[in-house]
């Protein structure tokens, strides 16, 4: 289910979907626990 969800941010071009890319790279830099997270589920594991 997250990697669909990023693959429809990462592939729409409307306003919002451009707006939850900035933030969720924002946030993912301040938040080292959550973008390990997302790397995990990515990875499948």
């Amino acid at each position: 289910m997250m990697t669909r969800l990023v693959i429809e941010i990462y592939t729409r071009e409307s306003p919002p979907a451009k707006l939850a890319r900035k933030l969720i790279l924002r946030l993912g830099d301040k938040l080292t626990p959550f973008k390990k997270s997302i790397a995990l589920s990515l990875a499948g594991t």
